[in-house]
């Protein structure tokens, strides 16, 4: 974690001399509209990077509310209770079924590289879809086989402050329940994808 924080000490000026050079080309008198739009574009993808760093660093300070007692089923209909299902240290990926699919799709490539390191079970998917099937049913197809997919109840975790972001994410967690490593993906920003796999395996 160190070695990240200072990673973004060294990109922070950078970032910031970024943003005044933009906002000083946008003052000069910009009046082409492509160009101030691409300006703010560059300015608006600043503020997320910053955003989705400071997320990466500090993710270890936000709580996933899982239960013990909690039931989660698989794609034969099975219930396992959240404290037999996570027994030990993994990383879950959840996503709910009102998440932009375009976004849970992208991280997909992604799991199945940190599934290779962590080993076979100890990286599984958990959606929170009304119909459970829908939910097999939707990721069919992507070659998930070595990652265990399991559905929860969206009532569990969509009434929660992390239910209101609507958008896919991916923690660590061990038998108690703990979490650790908490990380939004953000399909435009792929490098941080990156910086959170070197992270999750050297902290």
């Amino acid at each position: 974690m160190a070695k990240i924080k200072n990673l973004a000490l060294f990109f922070s000026p950078l970032l910031i001399l970024t943003l005044f050079s933009l906002l000083y080309f946008q003052r000069q008198g910009f009046k082409n509209s492509e160009q101030l739009h691409k300006i703010q574009a560059g300015i608006d993808s600043i503020k997320m990077e910053q955003f989705y760093s400071y997320v990466l660093n500090y993710g270890g300070y936000i709580s996933v509310p899982l239960r013990k007692e909690m039931l989660v089923s698989d794609s034969s209909n099975k219930y396992i209770k959240i404290k037999q299902l996570i027994d030990k240290k993994k990383y879950v990926y959840h996503f709910d079924e009102t998440n932009c699919f375009t976004c849970v799709e992208k991280y997909l490539p992604f799991l199945k590289k940190l599934s290779l390191k962590a080993g076979n079970g100890n990286v599984i998917i958990l959606g929170s879809y009304e119909k459970k099937e829908n939910l097999f049913l939707t990721l069919h197809g992507y070659d998930l086989k070595d990652i265990p997919v399991y559905n929860i109840n969206p009532a569990y975790l969509r009434d929660t402050k992390l239910g209101e972001i609507n958008t896919p994410y991916i923690f660590e967690m061990d038998s108690s329940l703990q979490t650790k490593q908490f990380y939004i993906p953000e399909k435009s920003l792929p490098n941080l994808s990156e910086l959170y796999d070197k992270t999750a395996f050297n902290h």
